[in-house]
This record gives structure tokens, sequence and C-alpha cells, in this order.
């Protein structure tokens, strides 16, 4: 016969049972919430800033560097501009868009120089998330870290300023209180060298989970007195720009405030950092075969890009070849791809041929691309960029039908390179 349980273990059991009930019972979302992401973190502020504005008068100029979400007009740059601008008028706010679509900090470690630097702004805001979410983490702190230290050494007063964007692929991280991969690179950075950051993630995230926001569907179909933030789950709508540009005003006083007087540059995260990332202009005695220099004055398609390509080459012979010595890590090509543009056979020293397609599925418009190889041996190389004459199926790549006709623009196989994108140094 099973003794009877005592009053003290049937009460404890009672307890227990309700408990398990009670976690049975109770929505996963709220038995396992997840922490939230800080909206700021201020670190050193911004002390550069805050001098500037102190004094009535001097003039504020902020650099946006990043993707397509930052180039987008009416967008978060320009909206927090005004914002910052209505803050303080007493001093007049300029602005650099330093926003390239489609490029991520990689590009932007290149380019910083000549689309930033040269224009001397007190604050640059780093903004390439989103871009860099497929990128390898590690890759993601060494191009930032390079970001960094060439606008330390350059500008030791001008303050910088990470920002973070979403996308459908990263939201998840911040509804589980995470950061994304290269968010949590930046930060790394971010720690390092006493960067603020701002995180538009929970904004965004805290706005949809009190119904007053949809993260991603269609103009046509938006919800009255709902905020429709994207189409496409990356890019923001104008009120969803809008929500990006409330966290930067909401915040910029409390990064004013903080601000700690400049440091010493400290010893690098990665000694193989972005530092000396540097592009250089193709010159004539680098090519082989059938060229055409083109120049805005000579060619519309460059007179848009002038800005940032004033010259470009063009062969579509085959054996054309452009070749690079040079001393380093890390080389590529800043180029221009379009309907035309084709594909290039790749050779590092004495490795074997890698074809390269410079031509991809939104090739139905010319724009600005890059490409970098992988990482080196510091040391000498000898790279050969060879146009090969063989058209790929651009169809086929367009998605299109098999048989499909393509116009004649598409007959050609170009390549338009621009510029060389180095880490380390050219050899004669």
């Amino acid at each position: 016969m099973n003794p009877m349980p005592s009053p003290k273990f049937t009460a404890a059991a009672g307890v227990l049972s309700a408990l398990l009930l009670l976690v049975i019972r109770t929505p996963p979302s709220l038995a396992q919430a997840a922490p939230a992401i800080p909206e700021i973190k201020t670190r050193a502020g911004l002390p550069g800033v805050a001098a500037i504005l102190a004094r009535a008068g001097d003039t504020l100029r902020i650099a946006y560097l990043g993707g397509s979400i930052t180039q987008a007009d009416n967008g978060w740059r320009e909206q927090s501009l005004a914002r910052i601008a209505g803050q303080h008028p007493r001093n007049p706010v300029t602005h650099i868009n330093a926003g390239v679509g489609g490029t991520g900090s990689d590009l932007g470690a290149f380019r910083l120089a000549g689309d930033v630097l040269r224009s001397r702004p007190d604050l640059v805001f780093v903004e390439f998330a989103v871009n860099d979410y497929k990128r390898n983490p590690p890759e993601v702190e060494q191009s930032v870290e390079g970001i960094v230290r060439q606008t330390r050494r350059a500008l030791p007063r001008a303050d910088i300023c990470f920002v973070y964007t979403l996308s459908f692929d990263s939201k998840p991280f911040v509804e589980r209180g995470q950061y994304a991969p290269p968010i949590a690179a930046m930060e790394k950075v971010a720690e390092h060298y006493g960067i603020p950051s701002l995180h538009f993630g929970p904004a965004v995230s805290g706005l949809e989970r009190e119904g007053k926001l949809v993260f991603k569907g269609k103009q046509a179909e938006a919800a009255p007195g709902k905020i429709l933030f994207t189409e496409d789950g990356v890019h923001p709508l104008k009120d969803g720009h809008a929500v990006y540009a409330e966290v930067v005003a909401r915040r910029f006083p409390e990064l004013l405030r903080s601000g700690r007087a400049p440091r010493k540059l400290p010893r690098p995260l990665h000694a193989n950092n972005w530092e000396n990332a540097q592009t250089l202009p193709i010159e004539q005695p680098a090519l082989t075969g059938d060229w055409a220099r083109l120049t805005p004055g000579t060619d519309s398609l460059v007179r848009k890009h002038a800005a940032r390509m004033p010259v470009v080459w063009r062969s579509g012979g085959g054996g054309a070849a452009l070749t690079v010595r040079f001393r380093g890590t890390r080389i590529g090509i800043y180029d221009l791809i379009g309907p035309p543009t084709g594909r290039i056979l790749v050779q590092v020293d004495d490795q074997p041929v890698v074809p390269l397609l410079r031509f991809d599925k939104y090739c139905t418009f010319y724009r600005l691309h890059y490409f970098l190889l992988d990482e080196l041996p510091d040391g000498a190389h000898t790279v050969t960029f060879r146009v090969d004459a063989e058209r790929p199926d651009k169809a086929a790549i367009l998605e299109k039908a098999p048989g499909t006709p393509l116009g004649a623009e598409y007959e050609p196989a170009w390549w338009m390179p621009a510029q060389i994108l180095l880490v380390g140094k050219p050899l004669p």
C-alpha cells in the first residue's frame, strides 16, 4: 500500500502544477521576451560638432556615407539634415551626399577620400548595415576600421557616427534582441574607437509591435493610418525614412551632451585593416589590345558619372587586357556595368584563370559597380584582367524565357573599367 503524501508535499505539488500551467498558457513572445537593443550608444559622442554648434554662425558640414538608403532623394539623409538644422538655427548646416546604391563599406573604404574627406566634413554618418549583410563579418571590421582610421588621420577633429538601417533579412535579429552580423562587426570597431552609434531598428520594430507600421507591403494596399515602411523589404518609403530621421533628431542632443575630447588614434584592431585603401586611375601603359578612352567631353554616359569616374575605358575586343603590378593585399576594379557589358577573365600571379561576370539581372540600365578579389598574402603581385569576347547568355541572366530576343544594346560583350581599387601600393 502506497503511503499518503504529506500536506506539505501536496501543497508544493499544487504550486508547481500552477506554475507549469502558467508557463504553458503564456505566449512565447511574453514568456521569452528578448532584451531590447539599445537605440543609442553615445561612447565619446560628438565633441567636434558640439564645439562648432556652440559658436553662432559657424557652419556644420555633414557627410552621409552609405548605400542606396542614404543616397535616396528626400530620404533619411535629407530629412535628418533638416531636423538638425531646425534644432540649431544659429548655425548654417550643409551636407555631402556620399551614398552610392548597391555598395558596401568595402567600396566605401576606397571612395572615402574622394567622395568625403576632400570636402572636409565635421561629421561623417556611416551607413552600411544592410549592404554589408552578406559579407564576412571579419572583413566588415577591416573595411569599416579602414574608414575610421582614414578619417581620423585626415581630419582629426571630425566626428564619426555609425547608423544601422534595417532590412527584411536583418529584422529578426532586432526582434530577438540581437545585432545582425555586420552590425556586431561595426559595434566592435565603434567600441574600440569610441564612436557613437544609432540603431534605427528598435524604433521600426516598436511601431510594428504597436500596430502602427507595416514593414513590407504594396502602396496600393496600404492600411489607412499605418506607416508602410517598405515595398521591397529594403528601401524605406518616405514615411519609413521619416522614422529613421526621427531617431537621429531625438538622439542628436544626447550625442552632443556626451561629447568628450578627441583621443589619440589607438592601435588598430586588425593589422590588415583597409587604412591604406586607395583608388588609382587606369593609365594607358597598363592596357594592351583595343581600348577606347571615354571622358565627360566625349561620352554622355561618362558625363553622368563624372564626379566619381572622370575617365572610363571601354573594350569589347577579345584579348584586350589590363595588367596591374602592386605590393599589398587586395585589388579590385571600380567599373560601369549595363546592357552591353559582358565577362572578363582574371589571373592572379600564376594561379588559374577565373571568369568574372560584369553583367547581372539588374543590367537593364547602367550603374556604378565594383568587385574585389580575395585577400592575398602581403607582397608583390601581378594581376591581369582580360576581356572575354564570348558573350554570356544575357537572356538567362535577366531571367527571361529561353529564346527571348533582347535589343541591340545587349549584343556587345564590353568591359568598362574606370579605376583600380588597391590596398597597398602600385609597382612600376
